[in-house]
């Protein structure tokens, strides 16, 4: 029964991928077993899992009947994710991360809006849950947006997550691509192209997901190969979202997150081992954001001086050794800090 009187005619299937998650997965599957909402169907994908994983998937699987056990070699996250996208019957799809966990309300909650406003894609917010408390990651307001709208917002506010959403299962169905080979920022690239496949987006001020901060989870993993993934990823989205409409004059959302990244990039170039091939796109990227395009480069030095700087010496200076650049940038910094110092003893004396 759930709480209040809606038919529960609608299935929705949440789709868990998990890989060495023993520790973790039981608090998750409890939470959706929980859930008011009964006309479910689980997919727990073990991504060849070594620890206990399947054993407890299996256990699961025995005692509530909507369970659906996958097991299959390790293939990564994004392959496991869209195993479930595929073996999913349910009007409704929902994510869940195998070491991460809802409250018992949330399909119910996501799903009544659903059908109240006819939303393809219902948000709520996420509390980020650290071993020493709670907090919220950027709360959303109770509103229907539109998918231009809501891509603004997840870009400015860092928000690239399939977690606490429900989506319409119809808009797997649309022309959409997949990056199976990213190992960081697939879900983003996936999200951004089905937020543009749809027509009305509801969010809702409710917590609707608990996210796990542990420091062994793949996004916390930083070898080589994931921090070139997360980088193409931000790339792939910019693709994106110029495709979908978005334009760098009017929309300075789609700079911040790339010029971010190209700030991560050069700052930490020695360790990630920039190729001739990146060291290229990172300077043409300078160009189009902070050169060629006046208004958001001006809104960006406002916004983030220091980044700003540190694009600007390398676009200038790209051959400029580290120990060099460091030099140059630290005299940048200690003029900044003289600068914030006169100008607050300046308003001191008035």
């Amino acid at each position: 029964m759930t709480s209040n009187s809606f038919v529960e005619s609608d299935l929705v299937s949440i789709i868990i991928p998990c890989y060495n998650l023993s520790g973790y997965l039981e608090a998750s599957i409890n939470s959706c077993i929980l859930q008011t909402y009964n006309n479910l169907e689980i997919l727990i994908i073990n991504d060849g899992s070594q620890d206990e994983t399947k054993k407890i998937i299996d256990f699961y699987a025995q005692l509530d009947k909507r369970i659906v056990p996958i097991h299959k070699n390790n293939e990564g996250v994004a392959r496991a994710r869209k195993t479930g996208i595929e073996k999913a019957s349910g009007k409704y799809l929902f994510f869940l991360d195998g070491d991460d966990y809802i409250p018992i309300n949330t399909i119910e909650i996501l799903l009544k809006e659903s059908l109240s406003n006819n939303a393809e894609i219902v948000a709520g917010n996420i509390i980020e849950e650290f071993q020493n408390g709670f907090e919220i990651i950027k709360p959303v307001s109770d509103e229907s947006i539109t998918s231009k709208n809501f891509i603004k917002k997840m870009l400015a506010n860092k928000m690239l997550s399939l977690c606490g959403i429900l989506f319409d299962r119809k808009l797997f169905d649309e022309k959409f691509e997949y990056h199976l080979d990213l190992k960081m920022g697939e879900d983003g690239v996936l999200l951004i192209q089905l937020v543009n496949n749809a027509k009305m987006i509801k969010t809702i001020n409710a917590t609707v997901y608990f996210y796990r901060y542990r420091e062994g989870s793949v996004t916390k993993q930083q070898d080589y190969k994931k921090i070139l993934d997360s980088f193409y990823s931000c790339f792939i989205i910019e693709k994106y979202v110029l495709q979908f409409g978005l334009n760098i004059e009017n929309d300075h959302e789609i700079g911040i997150p790339v010029c971010n990244t190209l700030n991560f990039m050069v700052n930490n170039r020695k360790v990630n081992k920039l190729d001739d091939y990146l060291k290229k796109l990172v300077k043409e990227k300078i160009k189009y954001y902070l050169i060629d395009s006046p208004d958001f480069s001006s809104f960006y030095q406002k916004s983030r001086y220091k980044n700003y700087k540190r694009l600007i010496i390398y676009y200038k200076f790209p051959f400029l050794s580290e120990k060099l650049f460091q030099i140059l940038y630290k005299f940048i910094e200690i003029g900044l800090k003289r600068k914030k110092y006169e100008t607050k003893n300046l308003k001191k004396t008035y």
